[in-house]
């Protein structure tokens, strides 16, 4: 299982994510006024998405500049990096999308002219997660109630915690909250957990068994509910290296949905799933699973 508990540890280093050659201030320009012309603003949408803006006004065309924008942190060595999908120098203008609710990013902007006047700017953000209304099935509010209560511990009167490797075992608890029955193959007594109960793949084949689950593949989110387990497939090798519990699920103004779980061993509370397959694991396969509902 793929394992967050470093994820913010360290010295997060930024890096230039994206450099283009545009007209410079003029070359005298010290980098504190710099700074001040510049303006440089960010604004956070409730989608989760982050808008960078400066002012091009100051450059002139005579001669050159770079410009940086982004931000970047490594985790277990490997370095992660999301890059902003809509980049418009010519406007003063990067947007970030897709990023996950009540977690902290830190983004530079960094510009340095031909005449060497060097300007960076570190700033945090964070964008919190709007309110989640209720649904009209008891057992998942129970569900998602556990979720919010639960998943940011590890000390528990009734699971045992499973350090860098819980998430199936927190996913199993939900289900318990939600009033699923425990069986001799999905069980945890006395702190000791069946593997069906602890293992993301073997809980995936075990719930597929149960009446009125179904499979759902991501082109198909549509159909995902609030509750609804995600299972990642880090390296398509056709096994669930992680497992979350859905929790809000948002419709976007162009037609297309973000969905976002809460989950363990990287313990986040509003994880953006479209973050974790495109900029924490690319190209990984995602699937859900849909489980009944009852009034």
């Amino acid at each position: 299982m793929f394992s967050l508990k470093r994820f913010w540890a360290g010295a997060i280093t930024v890096i230039t994510l994206l450099t283009i050659a545009i007209g410079a201030p003029l070359l005298q320009t010290p980098a504190a006024k710099l700074e001040r012309d510049l303006a440089i603003t960010q604004e956070t949408s409730k989608s989760g998405d982050v808008t960078i803006s400066w002012n091009t006004d100051i450059f002139e065309k005579s001669d050159s500049a770079k410009i940086s924008v982004g931000y970047s942190y490594e985790d277990k060595g490997k370095r992660h990096i999301f890059q902003a999908e809509n980049w418009h120098p010519e406007l003063g203008q990067a947007v970030f999308r897709n990023l996950s609710f009540d977690e902290e990013y830190r983004f530079s902007f960094g510009i340095k002219t031909e005449s060497g006047v060097e300007f960076k700017k570190v700033f945090s953000v964070s964008i919190a997660a709007p309110p989640r209304k209720p649904t009209s099935d008891k057992r998942v509010n129970k569900q998602l109630d556990y979720v919010d209560r639960r998943w940011n511990t590890r000390e528990n009167d009734d699971y045992v915690y499973i350090e860098d490797n819980d998430c199936a075992n927190f996913a199993s608890q939900t289900l318990a909250a939600r009033g699923f029955n425990t069986s001799w193959v999905w069980s945890q007594k006395d702190k000791l957990p069946t593997a069906t109960w602890v293992r993301a793949t073997l809980l995936n084949s075990y719930l597929r068994t149960l009446p009125g689950v179904k499979r759902i593949g991501d082109s198909r989110r549509d159909l995902v509910k609030p509750g609804d387990l995600v299972f990642f497939d880090w390296d398509r090798s056709g096994d669930s290296d992680h497992v979350g519990v859905v929790n809000l699920i948002q419709k976007q103004a162009d037609g297309s949905i973000r969905i976002f779980f809460a989950g363990h061993t990287s313990h986040k509370h509003y994880r953006s799933v479209d973050w974790t397959i495109q900029v924490l694991q690319p190209n990984a396969r995602v699937e859900y699973l849909s489980l009944p509902s009852r009034r």
